[in-house]
């Protein structure tokens, strides 16, 4: 019988036969509401090469000062070669800047010419706190290595003035180290740290955030990088109709929940209509499908190449092993010709049966969300369908994404 399978691929699925679904059917919505705000946790690596090749480049002026500088001169330091790094005790880390300087010192008042050098410039710190809002850089040291003695130029001469210079520069490290450790834990603060975001992140059409929250817990000094916990807080809307955007991350103080994050999926009639006239290999013209707001209920029609018609009116319903079935409230059958007329209680009745036979699972749904976001990766992945609402042109369905998420830079 050709209408046998009809509906067999109504929201197209993998599917498994469970006969007479039972379950919590789908609610009619003139606006949908958003998916809820939720948070996952992910476990993140940044290595420190990936960290300081991103904001420090070699050629570039890390550092600037003018005469009311601590060192009571203008002077400023270039990025000679990359930057090299050390673990040298818990959450303690050392950073060694390959630097080449340039000064205007004077003495007495006096200029002393443009001073020349270059040296490794070391800073070690200390990491304490559990999320941003709380971290503080503590424990800040300061050394310094020539590996070019400071000179001038005099007569068009280089005069070497090491000494005079480590004479004036050494009893500045403490002050030099304070005012070093202020800079750093402003830098951290959340507000500071939003700006490195800039203009956002480019959401790719079908996908939609309506807000970007993050945090670091636990964040630490490993031998190689930085490794915490990214708590990511958001709600994910995804369907063809969505354009593409930008969103613009915000950092601040978040707590981990449930590890699940939200979203919402949005099928259009047209996408179902399409899926059905691919499946039964008709075109979609011949195929019908809309939804009765005063019955609250979906009303379908296909007519056939025989001019067959069959019509069915029936709502989708969530059931208890996070499947989606139909429920079908009444059938109409039409043009059926005398011989199939006289059964057409037993064609009704096999209809039903095979459409109460079907489900739709998770892998279809789980195709249209993003297992891999800005280099965030998802293993073990599970979904939780929690509800299915419609409108005059849509469908929604609502659940939660859990899985493992990791993310290495």
């Amino acid at each position: 019988m050709r209408y046998l399978f009809l509906f067999l691929v109504l929201f197209v699925a993998a599917c498994k036969t469970i006969p007479q679904p039972k379950g919590v059917a789908a609610q009619f919505a003139t606006q949908f509401s958003e998916p809820a705000f939720s948070t996952i946790r992910v476990k993140t690596f940044i290595s420190y090469d990936s960290l300081f090749g991103r904001f420090l480049r070699v050629g570039q002026r890390v550092i600037s000062a003018n005469e009311s500088s601590s060192l009571g001169f203008p002077y400023s330091g270039t990025l000679e070669q990359s930057v090299r790094y050390r673990l040298i005790g818990a959450n303690q880390l050392q950073v060694v800047f390959p630097m080449k300087w340039d000064a205007k010192p004077q003495i007495a008042g006096i200029s002393a010419g443009v001073l020349s050098a270059k040296s490794m410039a070391a800073i070690s710190l200390h990491l304490q706190g559990r999320s941003f809002g709380n971290y503080q850089i503590d424990n800040v040291q300061l050394n310094n290595q020539w590996t070019e003695k400071p000179s001038v130029k005099v007569l068009g001469f280089p005069v070497q003035v090491g000494g005079v210079v480590d004479q004036l520069l050494i009893p500045k490290y403490p002050v030099l180290a304070l005012e070093l450790k202020s800079q750093l834990n402003q830098w951290i603060l959340p507000d500071q740290m939003n700006s490195i975001f800039g203009s956002g992140i480019l959401l790719p059409k079908g996908l939609n955030m309506s807000s970007l929250a993050l945090d670091l817990h636990d964040l630490q000094f490993a031998q190689h990088g930085l490794q915490g916990d990214l708590v990511i807080q958001t709600r994910l809307q995804v369907g063809v109709n969505l354009a593409a955007r930008s969103i613009k991350p915000m950092i601040k103080p978040l707590s981990a929940v449930d590890n699940s994050v939200a979203f919402g999926v949005y099928i259009t009639l047209d996408e179902i209509r399409g899926m059905l006239a691919s499946q039964l290999k008709t075109d979609i013209s011949q195929v019908a499908l809309k939804i009765n707001p005063q019955n609250q209920e979906f009303e379908c029609e296909v007519v056939d190449r025989n001019a067959s018609r069959m019509r069915i009116y029936f709502v989708p319903i969530l059931i208890e092993d996070n499947s989606i079935g139909i429920q079908v409230n009444s059938m109409e059958l039409g043009s059926l010709g005398l011989m199939k007329s006289l059964f057409s209680k037993s064609i009704k009745r096999k209809i039903t049966n095979g459409i109460h036979a079907q489900r739709m699972r998770t892998d279809p749904l789980v195709s249209r969300l993003p297992t891999d976001f800005q280099g965030i990766q998802g293993a073990n992945i599970r979904v939780r369908l929690e509800s299915i609402h419609y409108s005059k042109d849509t469908v929604l369905v609502l659940g939660r994404l859990s899985g493992d998420w990791t993310l290495r830079k």
